[in-house]
């Protein structure tokens, strides 16, 4: 399944809500699913794929 996860941050920004976004598209990757994450661009990163090859819009 396709699932989209809307966030305000997201790694490399240091937060819970980051940390808790990255932890869902995970355990959604390992389960077979495919996340794709939309949120703001940060200043620390310029790739459009996150952490574990997430992919980020």
């Amino acid at each position: 399944m396709r699932v989209v996860i809307v966030t305000e941050s997201f790694p490399p920004d240091v937060n819970g809500v980051a940390h808790c976004a990255l932890q869902t598209a995970r355990h959604l990757a390992a389960r077979g699913h495919a996340p794709l994450v939309v949120a703001p661009a940060s200043p620390k990163s310029s790739t459009s794929l996150g952490q574990g090859g997430t992919p980020v819009s």
